[in-house]
């Protein structure tokens, strides 16, 4: 399951599925609220879980096997293991239901980045970011806004795309996207270019547990809330509107 994901440990894991929330449906989807020993099954059966999803487990003269929600098929390796409340039984896989993940929009909405998300409105990228397949953004905060609005002498987010232009705009959100799932853990040590929707470099830095991002004007900003997994990739919050070349 580590490899399948990506992961490390086991905490790089729980983090790649969304949470804590999400572990305790991925066990649950493994117990059985009824006793049933090898002997009691049927050819097919279908169980329904502490998860409040439904497993396949299926017997045969080759042995017993468990189907999850995405059609992966485990099998019992070793059966019929009695406990004082059941039986347990051990498989050579980890079953997956199916579990939720929010959206970049919804994403950016929990974390109250509201500004950012006037900006994707306005600039028309809000279908973009939702329908890529992988993506890793960079979000800044309300305040990272107020700052760049007050540093280029504009009294509101409309100002500032109506003097700038739309496609400046949508450049610098690009500029924020970059095309792949990167979460903290999985940057390399140091520093690394990696290229964004906006079609430039952005300069990525991890030390430790610490991830900084520079622009191309040399301004760097922190990651203030780094991890949060989307649908199709991963959100950091940083302190700053990155610019490109404008």
């Amino acid at each position: 399951a580590l490899q399948a994901f990506g992961a490390a440990n086991l905490s790089q894991l729980v983090t790649k599925i969304g949470g804590v929330e999400n572990l305790q449906t991925v066990l649950g989807f493994h117990v059985v609220p009824a006793v049933a020993f090898s002997t009691d099954l049927n050819a097919s059966n279908t169980f329904t879980t502490l998860a409040g999803q439904e497993l396949t487990v299926t017997a045969g003269g080759s042995g017993v096997t468990v189907t999850d929600a995405l059609g992966n098929t485990a099998n019992v390796v070793t059966a019929d293991v009695a406990i004082s409340n059941g039986v347990v039984h051990v498989i050579d896989g980890v079953l997956l239901p199916e579990y939720n993940l929010p959206n970049v929009v919804e994403a950016a909405t929990a974390a109250n980045l509201s500004v950012l998300l006037d900006a994707v409105t306005a600039a028309n990228l809000g279908q973009t970011l939702l329908d890529a397949d992988e993506i890793t953004v960079f979000a800044p905060t309300n305040q990272a806004f107020v700052n760049l609005l007050n540093a280029l002498g504009f009294s509101s987010l409309q100002e500032m795309i109506s003097n700038l232009g739309l496609e400046a705009v949508q450049k610098v959100l690009g500029f924020h996207v970059v095309p792949t799932t990167a979460f903290s853990f999985d940057l390399a040590e140091g520093t690394q270019m990696v290229t964004t929707l906006a079609g430039e470099d952005l300069m990525v830095t991890r030390s430790g547990n610490q991830v900084t991002v520079t622009d191309t004007n040399g301004q760097t900003y922190n990651v203030v809330a780094a991890d949060v997994a989307i649908e199709n990739g991963v959100v950091h919050v940083i302190d700053g509107v990155l610019l490109p070349t404008l």
